[in-house]
């Protein structure tokens, strides 16, 4: 712990060496923090602390402990597209919505009333079709111009998954599937994606895109 903020010539020599032969969990784990906060001053640090942070679940506290011990600094970028690039199977975050019955709908979580009108007591009603259908045909427009954005990025496996999930969201746009997508581009808008000419993009898709979410079908 005394070691964390320390960094001076040939000292990532020694720590290296101690965290390979530690068999204290604990103190590996404070090492690692140590070489997180000073992976600036060396590329072997760097190396120990990407390969310790991919090596740890996602959302796990030293995943916590390492994102706090590099913050706003380099390592800190690429930590988010670690988290990004290993999430699977949570990859996209995934959205609960209403849960739906046949024909008399009972509508179990939270609805969009926008989206319907009411022809019964307080849990069911009728959708709107003809309004519906209208969301969904912009969303698919907007899927498809967004698939084609991606389309042209440089070859990475982030772009490889998201471009299988907007592929998929196209061919059916339910509130789950588009759900996904809003997310990501969520993050993307933020910066937290190895996908390098796609920032200010996903920030357009994503104003054109999450307001309609509330309004997809759950089920196709």
């Amino acid at each position: 712990m005394g070691i964390r903020d320390i960094f001076y010539d040939s000292l990532d020599t020694v720590v290296i060496d101690w965290s390979l032969s530690e068999d204290d969990i604990v103190i590996r784990e404070k090492l690692w923090e140590h070489m997180a906060a000073n992976a600036e001053h060396s590329a072997g640090y760097r190396e120990e602390a990407e390969r310790a942070y991919r090596s740890s679940s996602a959302n796990s506290a030293l995943r916590v402990r390492l994102d706090a011990a590099c913050k706003e600094k380099g390592l800190a970028l690429t930590f988010k597209k670690i988290a990004l690039q290993t999430g699977d199977p949570d990859f996209f975050t995934q959205i609960s919505g209403a849960n739906v019955t046949n024909n008399n709908q009972t509508f179990l979580g939270p609805v969009q009333t926008a989206a319907l009108s009411n022809a019964g007591p307080g849990n069911t009603g009728t959708v709107n079709i003809g309004q519906q259908q209208q969301v969904v045909s912009q969303v698919e427009a907007d899927l498809k111009e967004l698939l084609s954005d991606l389309q042209r990025q440089p070859a990475s496996n982030e772009k490889d998954k998201v471009t299988a999930a907007v592929e998929d969201a196209v061919k059916s746009p339910t509130k789950s599937k588009v759900g996904k997508i809003v997310d990501w581009l969520k993050s993307a808008k933020e910066g937290m994606t190895s996908i390098t000419d796609i920032t200010e993009k996903a920030g357009v898709f994503y104003t054109k895109i999450a307001p309609a979410l509330d309004h997809l079908p759950d089920i196709f």
